[in-house]
């Protein structure tokens, strides 16, 4: 076993400071340390001010989730196999209204919620809120993709949740798909393989977000089945350049030998889209097929997809 320690350093500025004083400026120091490679942090003011942020940032989010301020966004996703049956699909996106910075992106508030513990709750909101979202589709057959934290993954109490949310919503497991990252795939434990076990069990299929960037290998993919592959943005966006349709082809035929299909996330030109139908990729979504919108877009882009089989872009 490796062992190394985190440590925080303050001093007494003043005879008034006590003894609990010091401790809370070492103990916030420490946390700073543990994000640095020399891992011994000296207390500074800016420390104290960085922290209330945090705090003050954390209560925020919290209120957040009393008061129904996050919603979700949808990006539609589209077949390139001709005559698929697919169902349409479309994956969630959690977007924050905030009330004085406005809307905001998932990357100025879900790092936080990580940190905090607040996760869990933010992906139970966004799980609810989904399944009860495909519902309200009409004329049924939409499949919703939600993302899933590792925190989560790792709790048996989010298969009740699912089933849960499920039975609220009064639609089928075939209409909810859960994406894992590839972290959760490489890292999860029994109890993850526990989890996924009983979420594929119940008919709810599985998905590997952002796969090719070093997490996942090959025996994780066999012990952790799941059902997509989606391949990351960032070999989609140099398409066709060499070495990007050399990943991209060895993913795709990696996904066909293990009966898996593939996603290409990103996709935001035509030469990228033309690449992808001819290296043989299932399904694709970016800004170039349609941008996130709420519910009430997707549900006229879905209308629009009936009635024409196309969508205007």
């Amino acid at each position: 076993m490796h062992l190394r320690a985190s440590i925080g350093v303050a001093t007494a500025v003043s005879s008034a400071m006590t003894a609990d004083m010091l401790l809370r400026d070492a103990d916030m120091a420490m946390y700073a340390a543990k994000g640095t490679d020399v891992r011994i942090e000296l207390f500074e003011e800016r420390l104290r001010s960085k922290a209330i942020a945090r705090i003050n940032h954390e209560q925020e989010l919290t209120r957040a989730l009393d008061r129904d301020e996050l919603e979700l966004h949808y990006q539609p996703l589209a077949s390139l196999t001709e005559g698929s049956d697919r169902p349409v699909e479309f994956e969630a996106l959690v977007r924050w209204r905030h009330p004085e910075r406005g809307l905001l992106l998932p990357g100025a508030f879900i790092p936080l919620a990580e940190e905090s513990g607040l996760i869990a709750a933010v992906d139970r909101w966004v799980l609810e809120r989904a399944c009860a979202d495909v519902a309200g589709i009409p004329h049924g057959g939409a499949k919703v993709w939600v993302n899933m934290s590792l925190r989560s993954l790792s709790e048996l109490r989010l298969v009740e949740h699912v089933e849960m949310s499920l039975a609220r919503a009064g639609v089928p497991a075939t209409s909810l798909g859960l994406e894992l990252t590839e972290r959760a795939v490489g890292e999860g434990g029994e109890q993850m393989r526990k989890v996924v076990e009983r979420l594929r069990g119940l008919g709810v299929e599985l998905a590997t977000d952002d796969f090719g960037t070093g997490y996942s290998s090959l025996s994780s993919l066999i012990e952790r089945p799941v059902d997509v592959l989606k391949i990351d943005r960032s070999f989609v966006s140099t398409l066709p350049s060499t070495e990007s349709v050399a990943v991209v082809r060895a993913i795709v035929a990696m996904a066909a030998a293990l009966g898996l299909d593939t996603v290409a996330e990103g996709v935001e030109e035509d030469i990228q889209l033309t690449a992808l139908a001819e290296l043989g990729c299932d399904r694709v979504q970016g800004f170039l097929l349609a941008w996130p919108m709420n519910l009430a877009a997707l549900i006229q882009y879905y209308a629009d997809l009936l009635r024409t089989g196309e969508v205007s872009r």
